[in-house]
């Protein structure tokens, strides 16, 4: 586990995903460490259901697993797609990248640029006033 806090990912995330044979399985939960909520919750449902757990067929496991999947798919892609159009929206606004550099002003006109842009500044409590 201390590998996993030294990298800041799921550390049970990067064994799942040597188990699935998926290793962007580990990228996906890196940040919001699915499997250790998933381990959270499974140390929960071994506590309330204890040795019970036994009398449980396999089917069952596989449906609750199904249904529990197919509704974190359903969340897991309407998310992507607020955050698509939130990047989209910031693209068309010029919000995505670098913000450009100002132009530069001709080589002739840069003293006049520099004064312009020295009396457009208050003055400062240490320089005389008129």
């Amino acid at each position: 586990m201390k590998f996993g806090a030294a990298i800041d990912c799921d550390p049970i995330g990067v064994l799942a995903a040597v188990h699935i044979g998926r290793p962007d399985f580990a990228a996906y939960v890196a940040q919001n460490k699915a499997m250790i909520a998933f381990g959270m919750t499974l140390q929960e449902f071994v506590d309330e259901a204890g040795e019970a757990i036994a009398f449980l067929e396999t089917t069952s496991f596989v449906s609750a697993y199904r249904a529990a999947f197919k509704d974190l798919t359903g969340q897991a892609l309407e998310a992507k797609a607020r955050n698509d159009a939130l990047l989209a929206r910031a693209a068309r606004r010029g919000l995505a990248g670098e913000p450009e550099p100002p132009a530069a002003a001709p080589l002739g006109d840069k003293a006049d640029a520099v004064g312009q842009a020295e009396a457009s500044l208050p003055p400062s409590d240490t320089e005389e006033t008129s």
